[in-house]
């Protein structure tokens, strides 16, 4: 009887482990939504450019010291990441204005976007993650050291911030995207990076596809967003933030590296 009521005991943990993972599978039309909502993703080659910005910047900070960076390729999500993408990988959405969901998925912390992330990775068998800053600003400038915002010398008509968002995020690329065909690089929704905040390392071993601090209480926030100045939205400024905030004004978007 003992025997028995083992191999009972067996059997129907092993039934209900499987029943549990056909469960938590993800079917091929919900895989098929997924990569619907990732949207297109453009191929940076990758480089040298100048990151930060010049000492004659209006709007400067002083943690954006110019220095040169060589970048590998990547490819980097041409949109912030949606609500409709958020909802299909995650259970519940925890953006406040939910009118549309093609406004970029908010009140997502920086934590919140690692574990989206982890199961975004599991589901489609790619390989995302959060930007550096590096590859943030790289993408944003689209070739242009100089360029002030993600679409050129003005914020508008390429970014929506305080002056013209009338108070509210905005669909996604709505507005004209940059010379590599990114929307939004400068206002909108600020993008985590996953970078640990602190001044930039200048040394040369820091200098082929740097990372940010070993350690910070703080990680990286860009390009500004819809309740920031002009100033904030510049592709230089740098945003340190708790890696536990969730604001209706933060946000993120993907870069794939299995190219």
């Amino acid at each position: 009887m003992k025997i028995k009521s083992c191999l009972l005991i067996i059997s129907i943990c092993f039934f209900g482990s499987l029943n549990a993972q056909k469960k938590s599978e993800v079917s091929d039309e919900q895989k098929q939504k997924i990569n619907a909502a990732l949207g297109e993703f453009v191929t940076v080659p990758g480089g040298k450019f100048l990151m930060g910005s010049p000492l004659n910047e209006e709007g400067r900070g002083l943690d954006e010291k110019q220095h040169e960076v060589i970048l590998s390729p990547y490819a980097i999500q041409s949109t912030e990441v949606t609500q409709r993408l958020w909802t299909l990988v995650m259970p519940q959405n925890p953006s406040s204005d939910r009118t549309w969901l093609d406004y970029p998925v908010t009140h997502v912390s920086y934590m919140d976007a690692l574990e989206f992330i982890d199961k975004l990775n599991k589901i489609t068998g790619d390989t995302y993650a959060l930007p550096t800053e590096a590859q943030w600003e790289f993408a944003a400038r689209a070739n242009n050291e100089k360029a002030l915002y993600g679409g050129g010398d003005g914020a508008t008509p390429n970014g929506w911030f305080a002056i013209n968002a009338e108070g509210r995020v905005h669909v996604v690329a709505e507005l004209s995207p940059n010379a590599l065909g990114l929307y939004d690089m400068s206002g909108n929704v600020a993008e985590w990076c996953v970078d640990l905040y602190a001044d930039y390392r200048m040394d040369v071993k820091n200098k082929v596809d740097p990372r940010g601090a070993d350690r910070s209480d703080e990680v990286v926030a860009r390009g500004g967003h819809w309740k920031a100045t002009a100033h904030e939205c510049r592709i230089a400024d740098r945003a340190p933030a708790s890696k536990d905030w969730h604001k209706d004004y933060i946000g993120f978007r993907l870069v794939k590296l299995n190219l």
